[in-house]
């Protein structure tokens, strides 16, 4: 069976988009309006991930801030996306995520020049949804790249409108750790691949990317272009992204 091509998904900003610009600050740190929702200090209880973790240069686990957290901006059509503590996997929140068909529920943030970009972050769903979402991409421009997930759990890549086949299935019922990695060169070249805990769903070195000596990504992370009711927790999300070595 060939892979179904989905048509490209073009971002809109209408005026009921909420957008922060968050100036200067590109982790998770304890500046958030809500101080209730302050945990930078060690507690029992709390895990608070990204203060105690100060490698990770873009970090949010949901626990220090209101929406959109670090991200610009929090992009909702049909959909609800809140900040919930009745499950998580660094207490004591979690990113509750749901959408109906044809919903778009998004934490985006642009990001300067860089090729060589990353995704890590753990997720978790109860049940399968109907049809598809999508889950997290990269984006150049109108040129994108990311992964979803289908109702019977397969997951899968895309590059634009063309799928790119998975070789796994979803954790269904636990927190499961994923990572999506894409390298985009500036010759029109490029490489992704996705891993949910040790294992390899997708490989690819044949990414066509616009060619560009100064591409400036964008991270777009939630449940989006679906085609039908899904939901799902993020907690522990972190970005990388960096000069590509040639």
């Amino acid at each position: 069976m060939e892979p179904r091509r989905l048509s490209s998904f073009k971002w809109h900003r209408p005026l009921m988009f909420l957008t922060v610009f968050l100036a200067g600050s590109m982790g998770c740190d304890s500046g958030g309006e809500d101080s209730a929702m302050e945990t930078n200090m060690v507690m029992t209880g709390v895990d608070p991930f990204c203060d105690t973790r100060p490698q990770f240069y873009f970090c949010e686990d949901f626990d220090t801030r209101t929406l959109p957290g670090v991200f610009d901006e929090q992009i909702l059509e049909s959909a609800d996306m809140r900040i919930d503590d009745t499950e998580s996997s660094s207490a004591p929140r979690s990113l509750l995520v749901s959408v109906s068909d044809g919903g778009n529920a998004v934490l985006r943030h642009q990001f300067g020049v860089g090729g060589k970009l990353r995704i890590f972050g753990m997720l978790h769903i109860a049940e399968l949804g109907e049809g598809d979402a999508e889950i997290g991409a990269f984006e150049v421009g109108d040129y994108r790249v990311g992964f979803g997930v289908s109702s019977d759990g397969s997951l899968w890549a895309y590059e634009g409108g063309q799928r790119i086949p998975g070789a796994g299935t979803i954790p269904v019922g636990r927190w499961a750790s994923f990572r999506w990695d894409v390298n985009l060169s500036n010759d029109g070249t490029g490489t992704a691949s996705l891993r949910f805990g040790n294992d390899f769903i997708v490989s690819t070195d044949m990414l066509t990317p616009p060619v560009s000596s100064e591409l400036a990504p964008a991270v777009a992370i939630g449940l989006f272009n679906a085609t039908g009711a899904w939901a799902m927790r993020f907690d522990n999300l972190t970005v990388e992204v960096g000069e590509l070595s040639q």
